[in-house]
């Protein structure tokens, strides 16, 4: 297992402070706080020139391990779908790290031929496995794979489609990463490593960097449940929202890994 950084966290950063978001600026960072690797996230500085991406993820020595895709119902957005998926596999991404919208099917304007969750996961599997790109099927807060009972009812239905699990994002939701791990080892190819923290003044909960969630679950005993099925994949540290700097959080992240053997 290898940590790689998510460059999704310089995105929100950027239009919060009304900052010029540029590739070359978020890749640099990234490797500035020690990562040899990076995941991308759909985001247009990525995706509009290709060869430049190529190009700067050579320049700061940086190993491409995937990018975010989601689909939301409206009417053509199979197509694009297909479109971003294909800018993926140009950039050399070994994985399609998928989520849809909540409730997709009653919204479902695409003409396309699937009738539940598991059968549009199935099917984009497909559709990325023909471009040469690993699918695998990200739960996450405020879609159609966010709870445990939601993964309980989606995931034993996938073939094709593996799981990229976020630890973060199912703790989020009331859900053990560790039991996850072990009841999907047969399905998880890909791993989202983040923390949670449930007690804000809001009321609401929010991400944190590693070692500062206040959950009762642990996530050393989830990277020892890695270890149990042999998993040997990428762990993508990706901090959604920052309390300080994307480089700063990046490196909180970084140093908790190193700290715990990585």
């Amino acid at each position: 297992m290898k940590p790689a950084c998510h460059d999704y966290n310089w995105i929100p950063y950027a239009h919060h402070n009304d900052l010029k978001l540029d590739l070359e600026w978020v890749l640099a960072e990234v490797a500035e706080a020690g990562y040899e690797a990076v995941e991308f996230s759909r985001d247009p500085m990525e995706l509009d020139d290709p060869a430049r991406s190529r190009r700067l993820l050579e320049k700061f020595g940086l190993t491409l391990t995937g990018l975010s895709l989601f689909y939301r119902d409206a009417p053509g957005n199979w197509a694009k779908l297909r479109q971003t998926t294909s800018a993926a596999a140009e950039l050399g991404a070994p994985f399609a790290v998928f989520f849809c919208s909540v409730d997709w099917t009653a919204e479902r304007q695409d003409d396309i031929p699937f009738g539940s969750t598991d059968e549009l996961a199935e099917g984009f599997a497909e559709m990325a496995a023909d471009l040469g790109l690993d699918a695998v099927f990200h739960n996450h807060l405020g879609t159609s794979l966010e709870t445990p009972q939601q993964m309980d009812a989606v995931l034993p239905k996938l073939a094709r489609c593996g799981l990229c699990l976020d630890t973060g994002h199912l703790i989020g939701a009331g859900g053990d990463p560790a039991a996850f791990t072990r009841k999907y080892a047969s399905l998880l190819r890909h791993v989202h490593f983040k923390d949670w923290l449930s007690t804000l003044a809001d009321g609401k909960g929010d991400f944190v960097e590693l070692g500062e969630g206040d959950h009762r679950y642990s996530l050393e005993e989830t990277l020892t449940a890695f270890r149990e099925i042999g998993y040997d994949g990428w762990l993508v540290l990706e901090q959604d929202r920052t309390r300080f700097t994307p480089i700063e959080s990046a490196r909180r992240n970084l140093a908790w890994m190193k700290a715990h053997g990585f």
